[in-house]
């Protein structure tokens, strides 16, 4: 098992033990993985913990449960996808990648006004705001500015961002969770600025990504996040799956 990066959360740990074991085949297709008891076991740690890292595998397209008997090995490995809503760091934990984080700024400001439009909230609003680079291994995966409402939010400028992931913290914390996203995908040459914070060369191109984020609420949907991407598509790439109708 690969144990040598002590940063890793347990789960991560587990799911990277696992995603290995899984491509190298340690474990063949349609063959039962160990249950969660053998986990608890294995790496002393709670049940809760072993099923969020069975739930990311799952989404991963690595495994299949079935109900009563356990994890199975999923016969046909499926790619990432930009249509799945995942945040950045299951993104690079699904890659076999470890994610760290590096926060630029936390603040609470004003909310600028095409924001506040966006988000159906009054002018002058407060709001949240992070910046933070998005590292995938040792590699800058993306400077991420995102923008959320602090009424919603509120004491958010108090977390530790660089030790949680934003998304974490609004499911565990606000009891928050994304239920649909709106995805913008440009392309820009990076000005100094950005290649800078980046730690890249000036005008490197990259993808630029815009997110409105939506939280279902009493079964409206309203949105809670606005957020500008500068993404790298060499650290991480993706496929589109689309089904054509003819």
């Amino acid at each position: 098992m690969v144990r040598n990066n002590i940063e890793l959360k347990k789960y991560q740990i587990i799911v990277n033990d696992l995603q290995k074991d899984i491509r190298e085949n340690k474990y063949k297709k349609n063959e039962l993985l160990p249950s969660e008891t053998k986990l608890i076991q294995i790496y002393g740690i709670s049940r809760i913990t072993v099923r969020k890292s069975l739930d990311i595998l799952e989404r991963m397209g690595l495994i299949y449960k079935i109900q009563g008997k356990g994890c199975f090995v999923l016969d046909k490995q499926v790619n990432q996808s930009l249509l799945h809503i995942h945040s950045y760091t299951e993104e690079i934990i699904n890659a076999g990648m470890t994610p760290r984080r590096k926060i630029l700024q936390s603040n609470v400001i004003t909310m600028p006004s095409d924001f506040s439009t966006q988000l159906r909230l009054p002018h002058d609003s407060s709001a949240f705001f992070l910046e933070r680079l998005i590292y995938a291994d040792h590699n800058v995966l993306c400077l991420v500015e995102s923008t959320l409402p602090y009424g919603i939010f509120s004491k958010i400028e108090e977390i530790d961002f660089e030790n949680k992931s934003l998304y974490e913290v609004l499911q565990t914390k606000y009891n928050v969770s994304i239920s649909r996203t709106n995805l913008d995908i440009g392309v820009v040459c990076i000005n100094e600025e950005i290649a800078k914070k980046m730690e890249l060369p000036l005008h490197t191109p990259l993808l630029y990504l815009t997110i409105v984020a939506y939280h279902n609420k009493e079964n409206k949907e309203i949105p809670i996040e606005i957020s500008h991407s500068y993404y790298n598509p060499q650290i991480i790439k993706y496929t589109v799956d689309k089904t054509i109708n003819e």
